[in-house]
């Protein structure tokens, strides 16, 4: 049974009209409850009392108060026992769920069958569409560099979306020999207690599993990011990794890589207070343990930044639909913030974040910041647009993104 003071885990509602009723959907951020649940006005409201601090009686006492009528005890049990049974409350219950999912050394693929094929040969299939659609870059190319690539920006908006930028990006990449570990930073979309998110676990695809590099893991504990690896489970449904994992494996092909599965928080303290994120102590310890764990790996190294662009319109909180002219000025914006990413300058990309307090809500950030000032720490790189691109988002909202490859400048003597 659940608490007597149950409290509902941090949701993400959306108001429905539906027949001229009035219903609210509750989806989970960390989608670890695979429904969403439609819920009543009335259910919303009770929802709203669960914070741990009402008993049922509070509720009943409360709801009448608001709504001028009564409710029996039994019928807030039911609602609690329901939303307890599809884990959206805290307590035992979630905690003994979250802990099943987490002792497994393998992250399932959350959104095959869905987002991507579940099958290896549908799969590639659809991958290998982008790639010859109108407007793709053609088949994967053979290698024509010595060296690997230092780092590679790639979207991770859905593949309907991004299909042909996607394509575009890891063609570009493709252009150099395959690293030997690639280290994936990705956008956390539900919040992270830390900074940096690190999972220890191998992410699964239809393409076969991306196996995560446990000596990797342990050099950056050994030098101080034990912190990092307290968000597990903002990795069980998260897509901004997923999706590169997806990419890595069927560009890779058979050869064998491994990866280390990084999410980023979006530094939104720093923004609001001016502070450049890289100042922050926790970034330091992160950066520095990095870069030694690079250099005792002794292995050939890719960043990989699982990022979106600007989020525009009504869906994103913003007061007006996005017109063709705004669209416009949002790709301008974007562009001029992207030239601090080709020249590897990341407090310039944290100031054009900064200046307008990140009004086009950029949620690749973080996991930008962070591969801009990795590589400017280790040797002279040069940053190259491969694609710019905007989707259709719900509510007459906007959805931008972009591709982009890293390379040294010289013979390569650094680590990454």
């Amino acid at each position: 049974m659940p608490s007597d003071h149950p409290k509902i885990r941090p949701l993400e509602p959306l108001q429905l009209e539906h027949e001229g009723q009035t219903l609210f959907r509750l989806s989970d951020p960390l989608r670890i409850a695979h429904d969403a649940p439609v819920v009543s006005v009335a259910a919303f409201l009770l929802i709203t009392m669960m914070d741990g601090q009402h008993a049922i009686a509070d509720m009943q006492a409360e709801f009448a108060k608001r709504t001028r009528m009564a409710l029996d005890a039994q019928s807030i049990e039911t609602l609690i026992r329901q939303l307890d049974d599809m884990h959206l409350l805290e307590g035992e219950g979630f905690e003994a769920h979250v802990a099943s999912l987490l002792s497994s050394p393998v992250r399932e693929a959350a959104l095959a069958g869905g987002a991507y094929a579940a099958d290896a040969e549908g799969l590639r299939a659809q991958i290998d569409s982008y790639f010859v659609a109108e407007g793709g870059p053609g088949p994967l190319p053979s290698p024509a560099a010595d060296v690997p690539l230092r780092g590679v920006m790639s979207p991770h908006i859905d593949f309907n979306r991004g299909n042909v930028a996607y394509a575009h990006t890891w063609h570009a990449a493709s252009k150099w020999p395959l690293a030997d570990l690639y280290v994936i930073l990705g956008t956390s979309h539900c919040g992270l207690r830390q900074p940096f998110g690190v999972s220890r676990r191998s992410y699964a695809t239809p393409l076969g599993q991306l196996p995560t590099d446990a000596g990797f893991l342990a050099s950056l504990e050994r030098h101080g990011c034990g912190w990092a690896f307290q968000d597990e489970v903002a990795h069980v449904g998260e897509h901004s990794i997923e999706f590169q994992a997806v990419m890595l494996k069927y560009v890779c092909g058979g050869h064998a890589v491994s990866a280390v599965p990084i999410l980023v928080g979006g530094f939104a303290s720093c923004v609001r207070e001016g502070r450049s994120p890289g100042d922050e102590t926790k970034f330091q310890q992160f950066a520095g343990a990095f870069l030694e764990a690079v250099k005792e790996s002794g292995k050939r190294v890719c960043l990989v930044a699982g990022v979106d662009l600007a989020h525009v319109g009504p869906e994103f909180q913003d007061p007006h639909p996005v017109t063709p002219e705004m669209a416009a000025e949002v790709e301008k914006e974007d562009r001029a913030m992207l030239c601090s990413v080709e020249s590897i300058d990341a407090e310039g990309f944290f100031a054009s974040i900064q200046k307008d307090g990140d009004r086009r809500h950029v949620c690749g950030f973080g996991p930008i910041y962070t591969t801009l000032k990795l590589l400017s720490m280790d040797g002279p790189v040069k940053g190259t647009l491969v694609r710019y691109g905007q989707a259709p988002a719900p509510n007459d909202s906007i959805v931008s993104f972009a591709g982009a490859t890293f390379e040294s400048v010289a013979s390569p003597t650094s680590a990454l």
